[in-house]
């Protein structure tokens, strides 16, 4: 009914609607006001929108809609604050604006004093708004890695060390992970099933034969137990140190949906990847733990390995092996490579049809793919309280019929558009 010109008359004191949910009359010819007798009405519960702006009636609720329509009671004194609030933030950004425009008036074009100043005022709001010509999306991928550099730096130590026990499974994490003995009775009794078979409630509750030595509490200083090399460091555990540019700035590889990338040393000189994620309320370190765990059973040369999984301050950090030639999705953006990544030229996408997204798929410096984190990263950033699993919607055909790789295609989505 919003925008019908053509209807007319006042607002009916019965409504012939049990469960009306959302009533929007703007730009309608109705007049009168809202009735007292729609407070007793079926739909009173359930009518959380009314919306008659631009309409002839008055937009005020009767008295009784305080307790009888608390839904539409409540978004009514919403709306308004919410639009003063806007306002209110509109007029800080402008301000800033015309402050940070005055600078560049009185420095003049480049030099580090322009700089210097305009760091006192435009730290916020590089994570506020930024830029205009830099777009909303750039200002918000700022105004995050700015956030995740100010936390990592205050828990880094002289040159840019950071130590933590990255063989050790940390207190938070160690609820999943039992010990080797425990680990190899219940994998002879077939307590590892497949990722899929595994839901989300049997993770939480433990209700699943053979799960529940999997959900015991642990030590924290419980070492990792892996009979595989997959998760295992390769060098001996120790500091962990962050690369830093000239300027002292940490080195960033790249942002993905729920973290930022740092390139890293490992303690003997390995170049590694650091993807830290900022701890939240309502994480579940349990769901987290399960997905790092099903990593010990996916061992191949195109699975990028998790070197090891650490805890510092409000910081979660995911170590892996340091893969030169990025994402694939950042790949495809060059014209080169997405020549070599067709499967005219070799086939290298067949490792990405197993992968969720082509994000989710690494790339060496040769351009070698391999599939990352399987899921740890969803299940840590997005705050779920449930692993990750199977997702339909991005697996091949073959993964669905559980049959065996299919031939190539002469091209793929991704590869060719």
């Amino acid at each position: 009914m919003h925008g019908n010109a053509g209807l007319t008359g006042t607002l009916p004191a019965n409504l012939p609607w049990p469960k009306l949910r959302s009533l929007k009359l703007g730009g309608a010819s109705v007049g009168g006001s809202v009735p007292s007798a729609w407070c007793t009405a079926p739909f009173a519960k359930h009518l959380y929108s009314l919306e008659l702006n631009g309409s002839a009636a008055d937009p005020a609720l009767p008295s009784c809609a305080e307790h009888a329509m608390v839904a539409a009671a409540a978004l009514a004194v919403l709306l308004p604050a919410v639009a003063l609030l806007g306002v209110g933030f509109a007029a800080r950004v402008l301000w800033r604006r015309r402050l940070r425009r005055q600078l560049d008036a009185r420095l003049g074009k480049g030099g580090g004093q322009q700089e210097e100043a305009r760091g006192l005022i435009g730290g916020e709001s590089a994570a506020v708004g930024g830029s205009s010509r830099e777009g909303s999306s750039i200002s918000w991928e700022s105004g995050r890695r700015a956030r995740m550099n100010r936390l990592l730096s205050a828990q880094l130590g002289p040159n840019g060390l950071l130590s933590v026990p990255l063989e050790a499974a940390p207190a938070a994490l160690a609820h999943q992970l039992p010990t080797l003995a425990e680990d190899e009775g219940a994998h002879e009794a077939g307590a590892h099933g497949a990722p899929a078979s595994v839901t989300s409630r049997d993770i939480e509750l433990g209700q699943r034969r053979g799960l529940s030595t999997h959900l015991r509490q642990a030590a924290g200083s419980r070492r990792w137990a892996l009979g595989t090399a997959s998760m295992q460091l390769h060098v001996q555990p120790g500091e962990l140190e962050f690369c830093k540019d000239d300027q002292g700035r940490l080195v960033v590889l790249g942002l993905s949906t729920h973290a930022v990338v740092y390139k890293a040393w490992l303690h003997g000189g390995e170049p590694v990847a650091a993807k830290v994620f900022e701890l939240l309320p309502g994480m579940d370190s349990r769901a987290a733990w399960h997905e790092a765990a099903l990593l010990r059973e996916c061992i191949h040369d195109r699975i990028v390995p998790l070197y090891g999984v650490a805890i510092k301050g409000l910081l979660l950090i995911l170590v892996t092996r340091l893969m030169e030639g990025g994402s694939l999705t950042t790949a495809l953006q060059i014209q080169e490579q997405r020549e070599v990544l067709r499967w005219q030229a070799g086939g290298r996408q067949r490792d990405a049809r197993a992968a969720r997204r082509p994000s989710n798929v690494l790339l060496t410096g040769s351009l070698r793919a391999g599939v990352g984190d399987l899921g740890v990263a969803q299940t840590v950033g997005s705050r779920a309280r449930t692993a990750g699993g199977f997702c339909c919607t991005h697996a091949a055909p073959e993964q669905l019929m559980g049959s065996a790789a299919a031939s190539p295609p002469t091209s793929t989505p991704w590869a060719s558009s």
